[in-house]
C-alpha cells in the first residue's frame, strides 16, 4: 500500500478496515457514535498461570508456593494430569492474606 499512497481506494479500504469510513451526511449532523456496551461486565476474567510465574509474582519461589499448596495454605486453580499447577494470582493473594489474618489458630500449620 505504500507504493500508492495517493490512491483513494487505498484510503478508503483503510478507512473501511479501521472503522472510520466516512459516511455522508447533511452539513452540521452530528457524526455518529457507537452506543456503549448495554451491560459493563463486573468480572474480568484472570489468567492462570504456571508455579514458577506466580512465585515471581509472590517474591517467593516455586518450592515455597508448592510446600504451601502441601500444607493447605493455598490452592491452585487447576492442576494438569501432569501435575503441572496453575494459579489465579488474585486468589493466591487472598488466601495468603487470610492465613496471615486467623488470629483463631484453626488454619493449617506451617514450618
Amino acid at each position: 500500500m505504500s507504493r500508492f499512497p495517493d490512491d483513494p481506494l487505498v484510503a478508503r479500504h483503510i478507512l473501511e478496515v479501521l472503522g472510520l469510513l466516512d459516511l455522508p451526511r447533511r452539513r452540521g449532523e452530528p457524526t455518529p457514535v457507537a452506543a456503549p456496551p448495554a451491560t459493563i461486565p463486573t468480572e474480568t476474567p484472570h489468567l492462570l498461570i504456571d508455579t514458577e510465574a506466580a512465585a515471581e509474582a509472590l517474591r517467593t519461589t516455586a518450592a515455597s508456593l508448592h510446600r504451601f499448596a502441601q500444607a493447605g495454605i493455598v490452592s491452585p486453580a487447576r492442576i494438569d494430569p501432569d501435575g503441572t499447577r496453575w494459579w489465579e494470582l488474585p486468589e493466591v493473594r487472598a488466601q495468603l492474606a487470610a492465613y496471615l489474618d486467623d488470629r483463631t489458630g484453626r488454619g493449617p500449620t506451617f514450618g
